[in-house]
C-alpha cells in the first residue's frame, strides 16, 4: 500500500498527489474454500504465547510509533484521527457547518461502524510492516516467521473477563514496550504544544502519554484499582446488553432514547473504560487524545468483537434512521443511516467512502475473534453458538441467564437484596430469590452529556463514599459509574441526552 505515502504536517489541509489512502481487507490467511479467517486474538494470552506472531506484532507496532508524525500511515496521523488536531485526513476536510471535534462520531448510531475502518487502518499496516519484517530473519527462522505474519492480526483487550490492564511484553530483545505509551516527537521539554493542541489542556503537559498520571508519571496501580471497582458493572452490563437488547439502535449508542428503559448501550461500558485508564489528567478521559494512548486500540478492538458477537447473535437487526445532534468533523448536525459515509476512510484508489453497510460483516474485512465461526452454518446456527460461547464464558453459572428477557422496567419478581450484598454479584443473595423469580435493581438515567464545560462522571454509590471525589473510581461503595465524555471545542450544543443502566 502506501507505507512511504507522505502528506502535509497535520496542522495544515492536506493535498494528494494520488487520490485516496485506501484502507483494505487483509487477505492473508483467508480459506478460499470454507472461508475461514484468522482471528483477533485476546492481548494478554497473545502476550504469553509468545512466538513469531508476538515478536512481529510488538516490533511493527513500535515501528509505526517511530515513522515520522507528517507522514499520512504514522502514529501521529492515524490516532489523530479520532480527535485533536481537528484537521483533514487524506484530504477529507471539515465540513461547513460542522461542530469542533474529530472525526469519531459519539452518541450516533455511527459509533460501532465507524471505527470497524478506524482499527482496520491500523491492523493493515501491522500486517504489510509483518510482511516485511519477516522475510529479514535468518534462514533457519525465517520460514515459521513469514507464516505467522500472514495470519497477524490486531490483538483486543477482553476488559469483560479481566477488568486488569493487560501484563507488559518481556522479551530477549530489549525494545521500549509500544503498550505501554506512545512518545510524542517533539522538541519541547513540556509536551507537544505545538498549532495541533492549542490552549492548556492537561495532556499537552507531557511528551508521552499517561494513565491515571501522579506527579507526571502513569500510576497504573490506581488504574487497576478503578477497573477491579469497576468490573461488576462492567461485566453484568456488557453481558446482559449481548443477551438481553435485541434492537441495534438501543445497542448501538447511548444517544438513543430506547436505552432508558434497557440495559443501556455497548458506549456506556466503553466510556467506563475511557474514564477508568486516563483517570484524572490521562490521555485516555479525553475524547481529543484517547486516540494516542496505545490502549485505545485495545480497548476499541474489544468493543468492535463484542459488537460482532452482538451482531451474530441478533444477525436480523442493523443501523436504523437516527437523527445525531452533534455532528462530527466532517458529518454536520442531521439524519445518519446505514448509508451515511463513514469519513475520512475510503476503500479503493477511487476515494470511494466506507459506509455501515460495507463494514457490516468482519469477514468483509478479512477477521473474525475466537467466538465467531459462522463458516458452513446458518444464521441462526451460528447465532445459537454464539450465545452458548458467551454464556460460557461470561456467565458459566448461568446465573445472569435467570434475569428475564424484558425491559428494565417490567422486570418482575418478589423479594428483596439485603443492602449489604455486592451489587453486581454473580450470586444473587438468596432473599433475592422468591418462587423461582429474581428480582434485580437497576438505576435507569438521562443526562445531558454538555451540562458542564467538561467532560464528568456520576458516580454512585451504596450510602456514602467513604473517600474524596479524588478516590471514588475505586471507592469501596462504588455500584458504578458512567463517563459524560466531551470534546473541548466552544461550539457546541446547549443539550444532547444521553441514557443509560447501572444494574
Amino acid at each position: 500500500m502506501h507505507l512511504s505515502h507522505a502528506a502535509a504536517l497535520f496542522g495544515l489541509l492536506a493535498t494528494h498527489v494520488d487520490a485516496a489512502y485506501p484502507i483494505t481487507p487483509n487477505t492473508g490467511g483467508v480459506n478460499q474454500f470454507t472461508g475461514e479467517r484468522p482471528d483477533r486474538l485476546e492481548i494478554n494470552g497473545f502476550a504469553s504465547s509468545g512466538g513469531p506472531a508476538w515478536d512481529l506484532f510488538v516490533q511493527c507496532l513500535s515501528d509505526l510509533q517511530k515513522r515520522p508524525q507528517t507522514t499520512i500511515d504514522s502514529w501521529y496521523q492515524i490516532a489523530g484521527i479520532h480527535g485533536r488536531p481537528y484537521a483533514a485526513w487524506d484530504n477529507v476536510k471539515k465540513a461547513a457547518g460542522a461542530q469542533a471535534g474529530g472525526y469519531c462520531p459519539h452518541s450516533s448510531v455511527l459509533f460501532p461502524t465507524w471505527h470497524r475502518p478506524y482499527l482496520q487502518l491500523l491492523e493493515q499496516n501491522i500486517w504489510q510492516c509483518a510482511q516485511t519484517k519477516a522475510k529479514s530473519y535468518p534462514e533457519s527462522t525465517r520460514n515459521e516467521y513469514i507464516a505467522a505474519a500472514v495470519t497477524l492480526r490486531f490483538p483486543y483487550w477482553d476488559w469483560v473477563a479481566k477488568a486488569a490492564l493487560p501484563q507488559s511484553p518481556t522479551g530477549r530483545t530489549t525494545v521500549n514496550n509500544p503498550l505501554f505509551q506512545y512518545s510524542f516527537q517533539s522538541s519541547s521539554t513540556t509536551g507537544p504544544k505545538t498549532s495541533d493542541f492549542p490552549g492548556n489542556n492537561a495532556p499537552q503537559a507531557y511528551k508521552n502519554t499517561v494513565r491515571s498520571p501522579r506527579n507526571g508519571v502513569s500510576n497504573h496501580q490506581t488504574v487497576n484499582a478503578a477497573l477491579k471497582r469497576n468490573a461488576a458493572y462492567l461485566h453484568d452490563t456488557t453481558y446482559l446488553i449481548l443477551t438481553q437488547t435485541d434492537n441495534y439502535a438501543e445497542f448501538s449508542n447511548n444517544g438513543y432514547p430506547g436505552t432508558i428503559q434497557g440495559y443501556g448501550s455497548i458506549e456506556n461500558p466503553h466510556g467506563t473504560i475511557h474514564n477508568a485508564v486516563g483517570g484524572s489528567g490521562g490521555h485516555m478521559s479525553y475524547l481529543d487524545y484517547a486516540g494516542f494512548d496505545p490502549i485505545f486500540f485495545l480497548h476499541h478492538t474489544n468493543v468492535d468483537r463484542l459488537v460482532a458477537i452482538w451482531q451474530a447473535i441478533h444477525p436480523d437487526s442493523w443501523v436504523i434512521n437516527q437523527r445525531d445532534t452533534f455532528g462530527t468533523f466532517s458529518i454536520p448536525a442531521g439524519l445518519q443511516t446505514d448509508q451515511t459515509k463513514l469519513y475520512p476512510f475510503v476503500k479503493d484508489a477511487a476515494g470511494t467512502f466506507y459506509t455501515s453497510n460495507d463494514v457490516r460483516d468482519t469477514r468483509s474485512l478479512g477477521y473474525t475473534y475466537p467466538e465467531i465461526r459462522p463458516w458452513g452454518k446458518t444464521a441462526q446456527q451460528n447465532s445459537n453458538d454464539v450465545r452458548a460461547a458467551i454464556q460460557k464464558l461470561y456467565d458459566p453459572s448461568n446465573n445472569l441467564a435467570r434475569r428475564h428477557n424484558h425491559k428494565c422496567s417490567k422486570r418482575g419478581g418478589a423479594g428483596s437484596i439485603n443492602p449489604s450484598d455486592r451489587v453486581g454479584s454473580l450470586n444473587p443473595p438468596p432473599a433475592a430469590i422468591v418462587d423461582g423469580k429474581y428480582k434485580q435493581w437497576s438505576i435507569n438515567l438521562e443526562v445531558n452529556k454538555f451540562a458542564l464545560n467538561s467532560s464528568f462522571v456520576l458516580c454512585f454509590f451504596m450510602g456514602a463514599p467513604a473517600s474524596g471525589p479524588e478516590e471514588w473510581l475505586s471507592d469501596v461503595n462504588l455500584i458504578g459509574s458512567y463517563p459524560c465524555m466531551r470534546p473541548m471545542g466552544d461550539d457546541l450544543p446547549e443539550d444532547l441526552k444521553i441514557y443509560g443502566t447501572v444494574p
